[in-house]
């Protein structure tokens, strides 16, 4: 009975060892405090069971595209210093024998470099890499106040802030979800709301604070009594009128500007006459002299 008994609290500790051993890192951290805490057991298997595989799955996903996005930056970081001299030695003589694996060389490299840099916008591999390691950082950040019962989860224990925790930790997940499916001009069109909807949100909000909502007023009065407030029709019309008046002064009717071209030809005429008479009473004096 007793080698029984023996046989068994060994395979029990293999069992734990092994059990232990298939754990990520992040487990092995939080799950003694999770067995620690003052909750239910069905409560317990439900933070091991989706808030630390969501926390991990987060950490392999943003380590596996981290590793591919640095694998392409490298690529082309070697390659676009390599092609130059690679197309510089082509032709040259010392080389001449070797001239073809060069040539070829060269278009792998410049393959190479086109293929990673594609791979890198296709897919988004960097915005997705910071995308899923900041939603790691951010549920952990949250797992930790919660575990340590600070900042929002201050003043209450464990069970009370159970809603509290998973809304935070849904509201990150959703956010995430929202900027992998969604490009950045969606997001700027859902997340800013109507103008209408701003402005009844404003004043219902600043209407309870009786300072506030005196200070609007006293706004209001000033605004009216500096008259600001104009009637845009006048205005309008007022522009109109000048723009019209100034038009009639400098526009004529096509009689009136023959007859001023006419005039103006005449003054011309009569000048260039007086200036030929001029001259030629002078030719005539110096001869004379």
């Amino acid at each position: 009975m007793g080698g029984c008994f023996s046989n068994s609290k060994k395979a029990s500790l293999e069992t734990n060892k092994c059990s232990t051993c298939s754990l990520d890192e992040f487990e092995k951290r939080i799950n003694p405090l999770i067995d620690n805490t003052k909750l239910s057991k069905y409560k317990r298997n439900i933070l091991k069971k989706r808030y630390t595989k969501l926390v991990i799955y987060y950490e392999n996903y943003a380590n596996n595209i981290r590793w591919k996005y640095n694998t392409c930056r490298i690529i082309i970081s070697i390659g676009s210093m390599i092609l130059p001299t690679l197309q510089t030695i082509q032709n040259n003589e010392n080389v001449s024998f070797i001239k073809n694996e060069i040539f070829w060389a060269a278009i792998g490299t410049s393959l190479s470099v086109m293929i990673s840099n594609n791979l890198i916008s296709m897919f988004s591999l960097d915005r997705r890499y910071i995308m899923y390691a900041v939603t790691a950082e951010k549920l952990k950040s949250v797992g930790w106040k919660y575990f340590e019962l600070s900042d929002i989860f201050s003043n209450k224990s464990h069970g009370e802030n159970w809603v509290l925790f998973w809304n935070e930790v849904e509201k990150i997940k959703k956010l995430q979800v929202i900027a992998e499916f969604t490009d950045n001009d969606d997001k700027q069109h859902e997340s800013l709301p109507p103008v209408e909807n701003n402005k009844n949100e404003t004043d219902s909000e600043y209407d309870s604070d009786s300072s506030y909502s005196s200070q609007k007023k006293r706004n209001k009065k000033e605004f009216y009594n500096d008259n600001v407030v104009i009637n845009l029709e006048e205005e309008r019309k007022k522009r109109i009128e000048e723009k019209i008046s100034k038009t009639e002064n400098i526009i004529k009717t096509p009689e009136e500007n023959v007859e001023v071209v006419l005039e103006d030809l005449q003054k011309t005429i009569v000048e260039n006459l007086n200036t030929e008479e001029n001259d030629k009473s002078n030719l005539d004096r110096k001869k004379i002299n």
